[in-house]
């Protein structure tokens, strides 16, 4: 199967999850999926933003000195401290996935081993800077933090059907860790994990509507979150609406894993031409370091593992992929 196939899947998929949930008539859209603030906005959330049910930082300070001690170790250096401290970076975006395939490969029937997953985008922004000589009210270093929230089946369901759901999620992981070609529960098993997933699926598509403060028509095709070129009464009504969702959905205890890259020192990506990438797994507020590996969409074997932390160019990858391929 190709990308434009995959794709095709995923999009009836997402089409299947919403008609089954009663929502396709009320149009969710581009704008709904994909949220991208402007770098001037003041809808900008900070990593300081405290979320109220943990009475901790929505990206605690512990995680950004891993990844600044980790960054440490590459030729990034001290870029976190130097350009980029953690006072500077905000969410710039976020999308939202209906239903976030769980498979490892477009065989592991990815249209229904899936599961809705919030994620959220960070950069660094500065502001009233000047770069190469040009003045700019805002500017985001060449650097981000991708964190990844797969939906709190708690949220939603009662303790014994999260526990339930959670068996379910526990058993696909398994399987499709294990088997290349692994397709599905056993037929009882499959209905109720579609059935949970759908009534969670669900919530998480409602909440996202309630977002809108603006004509439906407003938010078609990819683009900036409209409220934030609207009037100040749309956009404020979209941060309290927008921080709510973050509330609820972006805790520390629901991260499942959390990627970053960086260039060096320099602020000029393409005469530097290097990034580091950084990846880790996360488990009740915690991040681990996770090993970067490439793997086989036929047999799930490992074609390539690294450590957590690789390095690339525009032109080539990473020599440890070239090693370890014999290229």
């Amino acid at each position: 199967m190709n990308l434009s196939q995959t794709v095709t899947v995923l999009a009836l998929a997402v089409s299947a999850l919403l008609s089954s949930n009663g929502l396709a008539q009320r149009g969710i859209a581009e704008k709904d999926l994909a949220i991208a603030l402007p770098m001037e906005s003041k809808l900008l959330v900070p990593m300081k933003y405290a979320i109220k049910a943990e009475n901790k930082a929505i990206f605690p300070s512990e995680w950004f000195a891993t990844l600044h001690a980790d960054y440490q170790q590459t030729s990034a250096g001290e870029v976190l401290e130097t350009e980029s401290p953690y006072e500077d970076w905000h969410i710039v975006s976020a999308r939202v996935v209906p239903c976030q395939p769980l498979g490892q490969n477009p065989k592991q029937n990815i249209n229904e081993l899936c599961w809705p997953e919030v994620r959220v985008v960070w950069q660094a922004i500065q502001r009233k800077t000047i770069l190469h000589s040009i003045y700019m009210e805002a500017s985001a270093d060449d650097r981000a933090i991708h964190a990844s929230y797969p939906v709190d089946p708690s949220l939603v369901l009662s303790q014994a059907e999260a526990v339930e759901a959670r068996s379910y999620l526990e058993e696909i992981a398994k399987g499709v860790r294990e088997q290349a070609t692994f397709s599905q529960l056993p037929a009882s098993r499959m209905d109720r994990f579609q059935t949970l997933r759908n009534r969670v699926s669900k919530v998480l598509l409602q909440d996202l509507l309630a977002l809108r403060q603006l004509p439906a028509s407003s938010y078609n095709a990819i683009g900036l979150r409209p409220e934030s070129m609207d009037s100040d009464a749309s956009e404020k009504a979209f941060a309290k609406a927008w921080e709510g969702f973050l509330q609820k959905y972006a805790r520390s205890n629901a991260l499942r894993g959390l990627t970053s890259f960086s260039l060096p020192e320099g602020r000029e990506p393409a005469h530097l031409d290097e990034w580091i990438f950084l990846s880790y797994e996360a488990k009740d507020g915690r991040i681990k370091q996770m090993p970067i590996e490439l793997i086989s969409p036929q047999t799930n074997e490992v074609l390539f593992s690294s450590s957590h932390s690789q390095r690339g160019s525009m032109a080539r990858d990473d020599d440890k992929f070239y090693e370890s391929a014999n290229l």
